[in-house]
């Protein structure tokens, strides 16, 4: 895959484009949380379709502000319809999304819906509904934050990598994953 910049709605969105010479309906790649467009590279080695797979805001080399705003699903989406407008525009395609790719993809589905082919979930759901339960989850993440400020990112990756979803990823063949960086 190769890498180019795209600037959507003030950003800069670094993009990673998986080209082949079929007239296959291209497949717009979502990533999930601390990954990177790069993490589609072996899958789209292996599917005759064209890929275009944004790094999503705050991660790879995407920018990353400081503020909360353009981090918001309805800007982040945004972004994203900016990005599909630019690169295929009036074109059909496939959107994948996974985990957090997944979710993102739910919200901009219905933004991108004539140009829709269709949409593949990995790990997806659509939110948490219950106040309660979205009121725990800031409070979760807030106290995340402040252990990430505290003991540094490597600590983070580390605790992140233990998750069993997350640990699965040491079974990916190292070719794959040479690919992936």
């Amino acid at each position: 895959m190769r890498g180019e910049f795209i600037d959507a709605r003030e950003l800069s969105h670094r993009v990673w484009i998986g080209e082949t010479a079929s007239e296959q309906v291209p497949i717009v790649a979502l990533h999930g949380f601390t990954g990177t467009g790069r993490d589609f590279a072996p899958l789209s080695r292996r599917l005759d379709h064209p890929f275009i797979a944004p790094d999503l805001i705050g991660h790879g080399q995407t920018d990353a502000p400081m503020h909360l705003q353009p981090y918001r699903m309805a800007e982040a989406v945004a972004q994203l319809e900016a990005i599909v407008h630019a690169l295929i525009p009036n074109k059909r395609f496939i959107l994948l999304g996974y985990s957090m790719g997944g979710r993102t993809a739910m919200h901009l589905a219905p933004r991108v819906a004539d140009q829709l082919a269709g949409l593949v979930l990995i790990g997806a759901h659509p939110g948490l509904t219950d106040l309660e339960e979205q009121r725990q989850r800031r409070c979760d993440d807030e106290a995340l934050a402040e252990q990430i400020e505290t003991n540094g990112i490597e600590w983070f990756q580390a605790q992140w990598a233990k998750r069993p979803i997350i640990a699965t990823q040491a079974q990916i063949p190292p070719e794959d994953r040479r690919q992936m960086q």
